[in-house]
């Protein structure tokens, strides 16, 4: 009864105009014209006539305004620009390289200085060198939360950006040697750092379908940020003894930067992958910064490294 419904169907396109082709599973064309394109079914109608239902089953494919759309067909309504929020969790990690072992601030060296001269009531003058030893780095967990924009260009590429605030930072820790002839005063220094960041991630995303619910999504791009707070803050221990530092602002002023550690632009690639269910979506993203922030170029280099875990919504 199926097959001689879709035979008339058959006969009666041949005989009416129609600017769109369905292709049933049983090899029949109807030339008709596609009303609308739904989840279940595909409406579409001969001529001025009224409109008639096809599952989605019964399609092997359809042309939608002459282009060919194979297998379980999707409307095109569905791949529109969207608008998300998205929140979650960094740990984030900076990574300090120096060039020169021996190397150490003018600022630090000053600061070192003055608490040794406290600590012994003498001042211990210049040392004859300085040496730094680098002990090791732990990662520090912060927050990032931001509003997306997904403009679609074509039906599984996508360009994604968005604004986005990121908790960064990190803890070192490092062993100065104050070298005075041939003695040492070893300082270990454990330094926190607590960054805050405004970053724009412009990426391009690949979105696989699983079903019509469920999508994977995977994504690659540059991203720039800016830090807008800084402090940086920590413990020397010189002796068995302990002194915890007062908190001083991290990022450079004005662009000088003889008043900050570190400079406010960071940027670098970012990639990511996903799942979308529906409208919610879970996503994992690595930020690897590629500038050199540390103001001190020319003995020392500063990179940020950043895992980060979200939950978002797109409307």
């Amino acid at each position: 009864m199926k097959n001689q419904f879709f035979a008339f169907l058959l006969f009666f396109s041949c005989a009416a105009y129609g600017q769109d082709l369905i292709v049933t599973t049983t090899g029949d064309s109807l030339n008709c014209k596609i009303v609308d394109v739904q989840t279940d079914v595909i409406k579409f109608r001969f001529g001025s006539g009224n409109p008639i239902d096809i599952k989605h089953t019964e399609v092997s494919s359809y042309e939608y305004n002459f282009e060919p759309v194979p297998g379980p067909p999707v409307p095109k309504s569905k791949r529109k620009v969207s608008i998300g929020l998205q929140a979650g969790v960094n740990v984030a990690n900076i990574h300090h390289e120096y060039t020169n072992s021996s190397y150490l601030s003018d600022y630090e060296l000053l600061v070192f200085l003055e608490y040794y001269t406290e600590l012994y009531d003498t001042d211990l003058g210049a040392p004859d060198d300085v040496k730094l030893d680098i002990v090791g780095y732990k990662p520090k967990a912060g927050v990032t939360a931001g509003v997306t924009i997904d403009i679609p260009l074509s039906k599984i590429i996508s360009l994604q950006s968005g604004l986005f605030y990121s908790g960064k930072g990190s803890s070192y820790t490092e062993n100065h040697r104050l070298v005075y002839g041939s003695s040492e005063i070893i300082a270990k220094i454990v330094t926190h750092y607590k960054l805050s960041y405004l970053e724009i991630p412009v990426v391009a995303n690949f979105q696989i379908p699983f079903s019509d619910l469920v999508k994977l999504n995977l994504n690659a791009g540059p991203y720039v940020g800016v830090g807008i707070a800084g402090t940086t803050e920590g413990k020397v221990t010189v002796l068995s003894t302990t002194s915890n530092t007062d908190p001083v602002k991290v990022f450079t002023e004005g662009g000088n930067d003889d008043n900050g550690a570190l400079t406010r632009l960071d940027a670098g690639l970012t990639v990511g992958g996903g799942l979308s269910f529906g409208h919610f979506l879970v996503g994992l993203h690595y930020n690897l910064g590629l500038n050199n922030i540390s103001t001190f170029t020319t003995n020392e280099t500063a990179n940020t490294s950043t895992f980060s875990v979200r939950l978002g919504y797109h409307f």
